[in-house]
């Protein structure tokens, strides 16, 4: 943060008051503003933390493959509904609001899933990088797409080449080392 000095108040000289107590308020208010910055964002590490430890938790306990386990809704798995009931209390009391919450719900099992740490932003992150996907023409539907002949074969490696780098995977080059043995001449579009 500037300094009152540097700052656009600083530079006001006011008529009908002192710029002491002007440069005493604005100090009062940059300390408490920093002061919230850093009690907010203490406030959110514990918050990760605290669903980190759920996960972990729930990791530990989990008994059946993941299919299994991950299958169905809030309504029909018990697992789903707890994670659903543990962020709907938080909403309820006031840590977040509802929309946050099922938005946080929907990232706790991407992540899950995944088997990475908590990131409450994975389900914008997935949004992002379906986006990316589909502006290049490829989407989970026009990959199931039957092959029956050499050209169909090159658009669908093209196409998996295109997941594989929004994803950033490594199985990039060696879809692009298959797409070459089809048609030696491709190049990637930039």
């Amino acid at each position: 943060m500037t300094k009152f000095n540097e700052s656009a108040t600083g530079a006001l000289v006011p008529a009908t008051f002192s710029p002491a107590v002007l440069g005493k308020v604005w100090s009062t208010m940059a300390d408490k503003i920093q002061g919230l910055d850093k009690a907010e964002s203490e406030a959110s590490t514990a918050r990760n933390d605290g669903v980190q430890m759920v996960m972990d938790s729930m990791r530990a306990a989990q008994k059946t493959k993941m299919a299994v386990f991950l299958d169905g809704n809030a309504k029909t798995n018990q697992a789903r509904r707890d994670i659903a009931d543990m962020f709907a209390g938080f909403a309820a009391d006031g840590l977040m609001e509802a929309n946050t919450a099922k938005m946080y719900a929907s990232s706790y099992w991407l992540c899950y899933e995944e088997g990475i740490a908590f990131n409450p932003m994975q389900r914008k992150i997935k949004a992002a990088e379906k986006a990316a996907a589909e502006a290049d023409g490829v989407t989970v539907e026009k990959a199931n797409a039957k092959i029956t002949s050499i050209e169909t074969l090159q658009s669908a490696l093209i196409k998996s080449l295109a997941i594989a780098r929004v994803l950033q995977h490594t199985t990039a080059g060696a879809l692009l080392d298959l797409i070459l043995e089809i048609n030696p001449e491709f190049t990637e579009a930039k």
